[in-house]
């Protein structure tokens, strides 16, 4: 008489489960899941956060996670410290950067800096994102999708009051490219490259192993790189489901399955070796 739990059986469960919590494959890249502590610094030429031109360096840290709200609706949201180095024209004090936990999809950013053109005058802009542009993860090659929203720009020069919002509607496409290589001064990374287009075009590089974009470039209307940023430092926990990497869980459920296994295999033998009923005992 057979166990119900047979070996194979048990086999074909611990397939299906591992397949079933594996992190995506290398073409896929599944949303990075960011903590307090980490970090990302890069290098940039061009325009960067609007008011910022390089060459020059950026860096954001993960502070922790707010509430934003933007128009009527309300986004849980990662709340990044950015600090700034770009423009001799331009001294940066520093600002804040949100995004949604749920795609890590821009909802606010501000930031205040001083402009010196003949005079000094110093400048809080804010850029607020409704609804804010989705990202679908995990990024599949060959995945494509729009996304609509308004961005609302507020420009104050102080000491005056916040100028009128300007406001933009912003129709964006989206394609994943094909799974590439790319090297960096931080590192090299396998990504995955998600190409947007509204209006001008961007292929932002995202590397699962740091957690965010190891390379990001702009495009104008006749292909001419307008702006880069690449990644030169960066450390990223990848704290996973529960404070605990995926990996982890996955070597968790595989020793759970194992051990089932073995206890129903000792419980099979024991049984194999009981007389039916009616025999003698032996």
């Amino acid at each position: 008489m057979h166990h119900p739990l047979s070996i194979p059986a048990l086999s074909l469960a611990l397939a299906v489960v591992l397949v079933a919590i594996a992190p995506p494959a290398a073409a896929d890249a599944g949303k990075p899941a960011w903590s307090p502590g980490d970090f990302w610094a890069y290098s940039h030429t061009g325009s960067v956060f609007d008011w910022v031109s390089g060459p020059g360096t950026y860096r954001v840290d993960v502070v922790g996670v707010d509430t934003v709200s933007v128009g009527t609706a309300s986004y849980e949201a990662y709340r990044l410290r950015l600090t700034m180095n770009g423009s001799n024209l331009i001294e940066f004090h520093g600002g804040d950067v949100w995004y949604r936990t749920s795609d890590l999809s821009l909802v606010k950013l501000t930031y205040n800096v001083t402009v010196t053109v003949l005079f000094q005058f110093t400048v809080i802009l804010t850029l607020t994102y409704d609804p804010p542009v989705a990202t679908r993860w995990p990024l599949r090659t060959q995945d494509t999708w729009t996304s609509s929203s308004t961005r609302s720009t507020v420009t104050q020069i102080l000491p005056f009051g916040p100028g009128n919002p300007v406001q933009a509607l912003l129709d964006t496409s989206y394609v994943v490219e094909a799974t590439s290589t790319v090297t960096v001064p931080g590192g090299t990374f396998e990504t995955t490259p998600l190409r947007a287009q509204s209006g001008e075009r961007s292929t932002t590089y995202w590397a699962p192993s740091a957690g965010n974009y190891a390379r990001r470039q702009t495009f104008d209307g006749n292909n001419q790189e307008t702006s880069s940023a690449e990644l030169t430092s960066y450390r990223y926990q990848d704290v996973g489901f529960l404070g605990m990497p995926l990996l982890v869980w996955l070597l968790i459920v595989v020793l759970v399955i194992v051990a089932i296994m073995a206890v129903a295999v000792r419980r099979g033998r024991r049984r194999s070796i009981i007389p039916p009923p009616g025999y003698p005992p032996r």
